[in-house]
């Protein structure tokens, strides 16, 4: 079975956007860090659901659990991102 690849080429006024785009979301990304403080900034503030924090402070594994999920996926939109701006261009496949 082969593996499609797929690359979209952009322009130079669309680079600029792209730009921007990224910018933004690696804004998000990187206020979104100070949320693997799970016991302070997450919980404490009011950042979380009703009773979600009830179950992560009470039992390891939903506490590991939780920073476990917050650290992979931060990391790896902060590296698709660095990616996507390295390249100048949109990868949809590898």
């Amino acid at each position: 079975m082969s593996v499609l690849k797929f690359q979209v080429n952009v322009s130079i006024a669309d680079l600029n956007i792209v730009f921007v785009l990224v910018g933004a979301l690696m804004g998000f990304t990187l206020a979104r860090f100070q949320y693997l403080n799970v016991r302070g900034d997450f919980c404490k503030k009011g950042n979380a659901a009703p009773g979600e924090c009830f179950y992560y402070l009470q039992q390891t594994r939903y506490h590991v659990g939780i920073i476990l999920h917050l650290g992979c996926i931060l990391r790896k939109l902060f590296s698709s991102l660095l990616d996507i701006s390295s390249r100048g261009s949109c990868p949809i496949a590898s």
